[in-house]
């Protein structure tokens, strides 16, 4: 009898976990990208900004940057590099939805 009720929270705690991370999912949204140069190069070390949530990330060797766990709505994407132009784009993200964007710097 012990180990029948064992078995049976075993499978309701199992059961929870997965409708909470499919609530997650189907929640939040994400936004990633890459930051480029004028000759499609990649730019490492740039600050990317997401307003309004104040989160910051700085791109890796790739160019590369993400930003995950976003509530649904409009954000401003601003990037800065010591030697470039800054760029910015407005970006609408959607429930479950991931947005790719590129940004491109341009050395002044």
């Amino acid at each position: 009898m012990k180990k029948i009720q064992i078995f049976i929270i075993s499978v309701l705690c199992l059961c929870l976990c997965q409708s909470c991370s499919q609530y997650q999912y189907d929640t939040f949204a994400s936004i990633e990208g890459r930051v480029i140069d004028s000759s499609s190069q990649p730019i490492e070390g740039a600050a990317v900004n997401l307003n309004p949530s104040g989160k910051t990330a700085i791109t890796d060797e790739s160019g590369c940057f993400r930003f995950v766990g976003l509530e649904p709505k409009q954000y401003a994407v601003a990037v800065h590099k010591d030697g470039y132009d800054s760029d910015r784009k407005t970006v609408t993200v959607g429930a479950g939805e991931i947005v790719d964007i590129t940004m491109i710097l341009s050395k002044f």
